[in-house]
């Protein structure tokens, strides 16, 4: 069983009135808000004493895939909800993304904005990266990626940023990965250079462990300190699986005074039948009460084919 993580530069991110399992208990209501023009339907959403401070809503190309992923952020001052950003996606034959758009809306303008743009050439193992030059009114290229891979394995990242000075591509960081003996990715290092002293120096690196079952995946992670010219512990994440996903996930900062791990913050997933992610939910630490409490859910809803219709989330009302 391969475990194999790839370190991309940009990930996107992402519920639903209609609930599975547990998430079933929920009973939405909502309180009619001011129509308008942007948006058409609005209203707050409640689920007991949680408000929707965010939602999403997604449409799909003639294969399936999500073509584009628009957010929403609640208004409280229009007491309704507006367009917050959205994401276009176009994938290749094998229905991997080559191409993502991230937009932004202008509220002044009432138009989308593009922000950053991310292209995938999966054959070269080579993705780039632009950001939009309002200037320019164009994207400019500020980032690439380049995977080394050696058989079925990735041995070595390579990011480079674009010089408009040189007109050519510049090496900045370089990653490397190792595995261990059920050939799973036990490390992920990374290196920075320093373009005034000319010299690579570690920047931080991920150590990864697995439970004999697979059901128990540990990652810690570490920053080099050049002036100890050690690594210092950072912050480690444990997370849980069952037999197909991840049901949670326990954050972790090492704290040097006390030379332990410190709880900072839980998530639980719930999935549905069709093993579908309807519910999360994120905690974080509360030393009062020295225990988890709840800081924000987000709910899934898909319609009869298994598709994504949207998510909401949110977080607890102040009473």
């Amino acid at each position: 069983m391969k475990k194999i993580f790839k370190v991309l530069l940009a990930a996107p991110l992402a519920l639903s009135f209609l609930l599975v399992g547990t998430a079933c208990d929920y009973e939405i209501t909502k309180r009619p808000g001011s129509k308008t023009s942007i948006t058409g339907d609005s209203g707050e959403i409640v689920i007991g004493n949680w408000i929707a401070v965010e939602k999403s809503s997604f449409e799909y190309n003639e294969t399936g895939k999500i073509s584009t992923d628009i957010h929403y952020s609640w208004n409280m001052n229009t007491y309704s909800w507006v367009e917050s950003y959205k994401t276009y996606y176009e994938y290749n034959d094998k229905g991997d993304v080559i191409l993502q758009i991230n937009y932004r809306w202008d509220e002044w303008t009432c138009q989308w904005i593009g922000e950053s743009k991310f292209e995938n050439d999966d054959e070269n193992k080579t993705h780039i990266h632009y950001y939009w030059a309002n200037e320019l009114n164009d994207w400019r290229i500020s980032q690439k990626q380049v995977s080394v891979w050696d058989g079925d394995f990735p041995t070595r990242e390579e990011i480079y940023r674009w010089s408009y000075d040189t007109n050519d591509w510049i090496l900045t960081q370089r990653g490397r990965y190792e595995y261990d003996d059920r050939e799973a990715t036990s490390l992920i290092e990374w290196s920075q250079y320093d373009e005034y002293t000319q010299e690579w120096f570690y920047n931080n690196k991920t150590e990864i462990e697995y439970s004999e079952d697979w059901k128990t995946w540990t990652h810690t992670n570490y920053w080099y300190s050049r002036e100890k010219n050690d690594w210092d512990k950072q912050g480690k994440y444990i997370m849980e699986y069952n037999d197909y996903d991840v049901t949670s996930q326990i954050d972790y900062r090492w704290s040097e005074s006390d030379e332990s791990w410190i709880e900072t913050g839980k998530s639980t997933y719930e999935y549905n039948k069709n093993q579908k992610r309807i519910l999360e939910i994120h905690y974080d630490w509360s030393e009062e009460t020295d225990s988890f409490v709840e800081r924000e859910k987000i709910v899934f809803d898909y319609n009869e084919d298994g598709e994504k219709k949207t998510f909401v989330r949110f977080i607890l009302q102040e009473i």
